[in-house]
This record gives C-alpha cells, sequence and structure tokens, in this order.
C-alpha cells in the first residue's frame, strides 16, 4: 500500500544509487542542452527546424534522470528523477504492508555502456512488483540497474523474514 507518512528517521539499510548513472544523466543533460544551443543559434536559417529539435532536446533534458530505492528499516522508498517535479515520481511503502518483492529485467552497467541496441535482449528498463498482504500489487518500471534492484529486494527480503 502507498503510505504518506512523514520521512523516515531510521538509518539507510540499502540505496541503488549507481555513480555511473549520474555521470552519464549528467553527460546526456549536457548534450541536450547543448543541442538545444546549437539548434538556437541556426534559428536564422530554418526557424520551424530550429524550434522543433531545441524543444525536443529541451524535452528530454528535463525528463531525463536517475530513479533511486531506499530501503529503511520500517519504510521503502521509490523516487524517479527529473528536474521539474511535475515529473517526478515518488512512492512510499511501509515494510510491515509487504509480503513479497519481485525484480525483473536485464538492465545493467553493461548494457548502459554498450548500448542496449547491440542486444535485443537488454531493455532500457526493469519492472519491480511489490505484492502486499492484502493481496494488491505495485508495479513500476525503473532504470535502475538490475544488479542493485536484486539488492534492494534481498535486503527487503531480509527485513520481512526478521519482522516475522
Amino acid at each position: 500500500m502507498l503510505v504518506k507518512t512523514p520521512a523516515s528517521t531510521n538509518m539507510i539499510i540499502y540505496r541503488t544509487i549507481s555513480f555511473l548513472q549520474l555521470i552519464l544523466i549528467f553527460l546526456l543533460r549536457i548534450g541536450y542542452l547543448t543541442g538545444a544551443s546549437i539548434a538556437l543559434y541556426h534559428y536564422q536559417e530554418n526557424p520551424i527546424v530550429t524550434i522543433v529539435v531545441a524543444a525536443i532536446c529541451l524535452l528530454f533534458f528535463i525528463l531525463s534522470g536517475s530513479d533511486e530505492i531506499i530501503v529503511y528499516k520500517d519504510v521503502v522508498k521509490y523516487k524517479s528523477g527529473s528536474i521539474l517535479r511535475v515529473f517526478r515520481e515518488w512512492k512510499q511503502f511501509n515494510m510491515s504492508d509487504i509480503k513479497t518483492i519481485q525484480v525483473e529485467g536485464t538492465y545493467d552497467t553493461g548494457s548502459e555502456l554498450r548500448g542496449h541496441n547491440n542486444n535485443p535482449d537488454n531493455d532500457t528498463f526493469n519492472n519491480i512488483k511489490i505484492h502486499f498482504k492484502d493481496g494488491s500489487v505495485a508495479n513500476f518500471t525503473t532504470s535502475i540497474y538490475i544488479e542493485k534492484l536484486k539488492k534492494a529486494a534481498f535486503e527487503i527480503g531480509k527485513l520481512i523474514e526478521n519482522s516475522k
């Protein structure tokens, strides 16, 4: 179940932050701004194409971001990164409500560095399913690497097992 409680004051048990992913997102954002700047520089040559290209670059700049899962002793938090608040997604789940968690996918560091077009089996997203004790299920898609998701699921599983 989705809960809206104040931020957990417990110590962080696991965090899925990836510095490689943060660096790549930063470089992508610089590239998007550069593309928009170059397009706008050529505004006099072709205004319509320039506006379209600049708008697409700025849209990608705004939407790009890094997702993160933070595991506390009593709460699991999920946040998707974006520069604008409108596009940010925050979810918080009480550990006592979670029955099981499943992670699926193949997106990892290697597919990020190789490029996902080289291997058709590699998507750019992984899936998370959280099953709750009341029978409901929360599904979401994330760009967090699969090995980080598996570690988060393992830590959550340990906390669920210890709370029994």
